[in-house]
C-alpha cells in the first residue's frame, strides 16, 4: 500500500475530558487486570509544587482524579515524564522525576511509589536522589507476576551500584559528559529490590526505554549508542539476571552527533513482540518490526509513516497479529497531524488516518495510546490533556477481521 494520506476516522470527542488542571502535560496510560483503563498525567500543584494524579474511565465519564505523588523540586520534561502501572496481581506502582534539594537545572533522579491495600502511595525506592548535575530517568515499567520490573538510563559508575555483569560499552565515545548506561531494576511484591542489573555501558542518553515480559525473560528496548556515533535501536533480552547481547532491531545507520530524544515503543501479542520507531538513517521513517517470543529475532522493517514523519510513535497489540501506532506526521510552518494506522504481523498496512492537527513543536508531547474494550484511546497535550477514543473497527481493515 502506498504513503497516501488516507482518510479520518469516526473518532468520537469525549463528552468529558480527564478533570486535569491547566498547565497539565506528560499524559499516560496503562491498562489494569480486570481492563480498567487508567490515565495519568502531570499538573501544577499549590506553592510551586508538582502532582502526578490519575483517573480511571468508567465507560462514559472518567473517575474524579486521584493523587499518586505531589512536591517540590519537581523535574517536569515533555520527554522524560511520570508513570504507573500494574503488576501481575494488581498492585499499583507510579514513577516520578525529582531534583535534589541543591541540585542544578539537570540534576534530578527516579521516585518509585506503591499503593497500599489502605490506598495510600508510599515512596518504597529512589535512584540517584542526591544526584545534583547528573539524571537518571526514561524509565518503563514492566508487569511481573510478582512484582515489578523498571528499565531506566543511568549515570555511569560509580554513581548506581554494580550488581550484575553487563554488556561491555561499544566504544562510541570517551569521557562524554552525559554518558549514560541502561540498568533493569526488579521489585519484589513487598516493593524491595530484587535485583538491579547493567545491561549496556553506553546507550542513548536521552531516548525514551521500552520492555515487555514474555514466558521466560524480560525485553529492553532502547537507542543503543555505538562507534561513529550511531544510534540505531537495540534489544536485550534478560534471563534470571543474566542480560544477553544486544540485538540491533535493523541496521538503520542513523550518524547524529546528540541524542534524537525519541526512543522505541513495544509491545506483545500471544505469539509476537512489536516494537516502533523512528529514525533518520536513509531519511525520515517511522518503522515497525516482529519478532517472535522465544527470543528478540525482528524481521524486516514496515514503513509505517506517510512521507514526513516527525515522529513520536507509540504502538498498542489489538490481539490477532493487529496493532496499533500513533505518531506526527509534519505539515510544515510549526504544525503536525497527529496520525494513526493499523498494521498486521502478516498483512502488511492499513489505511492512516488522521485524529488532530497539533503543534510540531515540545508542547504536544508524545502522544500515548491504550487499546482496550475493543476500542482505542489516544491522549496527548493540547492546552492541557486531550482524549480521544474510537472504535477499533474506525481502522482495522475488514479483511483482517
Amino acid at each position: 500500500m502506498g504513503l497516501g494520506a488516507g482518510a479520518s476516522p469516526s473518532a468520537e470527542a469525549l463528552d468529558q475530558q480527564p478533570n486535569a488542571a491547566a498547565g497539565s502535560g506528560m499524559p499516560f496510560f496503562t491498562l489494569g487486570l480486570r481492563g480498567e483503563v487508567l490515565l495519568a498525567w502531570t499538573q501544577p500543584a499549590a506553592e510551586g509544587q508538582h502532582a502526578l494524579l490519575y483517573s480511571l474511565w468508567r465507560g462514559k465519564q472518567w473517575e474524579p482524579p486521584q493523587i499518586a505523588a505531589q512536591g517540590a523540586k519537581w523535574f517536569v520534561n515533555w520527554a522524560d515524564f511520570g508513570s504507573m502501572a500494574f503488576d501481575g496481581a494488581g498492585q499499583r506502582y507510579a514513577h516520578w522525576l525529582a531534583r535534589a534539594p541543591e541540585g542544578g537545572k539537570y540534576g534530578y533522579g527516579i521516585r518509585i511509589g506503591q499503593q497500599g491495600k489502605d490506598g495510600r502511595w508510599r515512596e518504597i525506592h529512589a535512584i540517584c536522589r542526591d544526584e545534583k548535575e547528573d539524571y537518571a530517568g526514561f524509565l518503563s515499567f514492566v508487569p511481573l507476576p510478582q512484582g515489578m520490573g523498571a528499565a531506566y538510563l543511568a549515570p555511569p559508575e560509580p554513581a548506581v551500584p554494580q550488581h550484575q555483569a553487563a554488556h561491555p560499552g561499544h566504544g562510541g565515545h570517551d569521557n562524554h559528559d552525559h554518558r549514560k548506561t541502561l540498568r533493569l531494576l526488579e521489585l519484589n511484591a513487598a516493593g524491595r529490590v530484587h535485583r538491579d542489573t547493567l545491561l549496556d555501558d553506553d546507550v542513548c542518553s536521552c531516548c525514551q526505554t521500552a520492555a515487555l515480559a514474555t514466558s521466560n525473560a524480560i525485553w529492553v528496548a532502547y537507542r543503543d549508542h555505538r562507534p561513529g556515533e550511531i544510534r540505531d535501536i537495540s534489544v536485550i533480552a534478560v534471563r534470571d539476571g543474566v542480560p544477553g547481547e544486544p540485538r540491533t532491531v535493523h541496521p538503520d545507520g542513523w550518524q547524529i552527533n546528540g541524542c534524537p530524544t525519541d526512543g522505541p515503543a513495544m509491545d506483545r501479542d500471544e505469539t509476537h513482540a512489536a516494537i516502533v520507531w523512528f529514525t533518520r538513517g536513509g531519511g525520515a521513517k517511522v518503522q515497525v518490526a516482529f519478532s517472535p517470543l522465544d527470543a528478540p529475532s525482528f524481521g524486516a522493517p514496515v514503513r509505517v509513516d506517510d512521507g514526513n514523519p516527525l515522529g513520536r510513535a507509540s504502538l498498542r497489540a489489538a490481539g490477532e497479529g493487529r496493532y496499533v501506532i500513533v505518531w506526527l506526521e509534519s505539515l510544515g510552518e510549526g504544525k503536525a497531524t497527529l496520525r494513526v494506522r493499523a498494521v498486521h504481523r502478516t498483512e502488511g498496512r492499513g489505511i492512516a488516518a488522521t485524529l488532530a492537527t497539533v503543534p510540531a513543536a515540545r508542547t504536544t508531547g508524545f502522544p500515548q495510546l491504550l487499546v482496550a474494550h475493543q476500542e482505542l484511546f489516544v491522549a496527548w497535550r493540547e492546552d492541557g490533556i486531550r482524549v480521544q477514543r474510537m472504535p477499533l473497527s474506525a481502522i482495522i481493515p475488514k479483511e483482517w477481521k
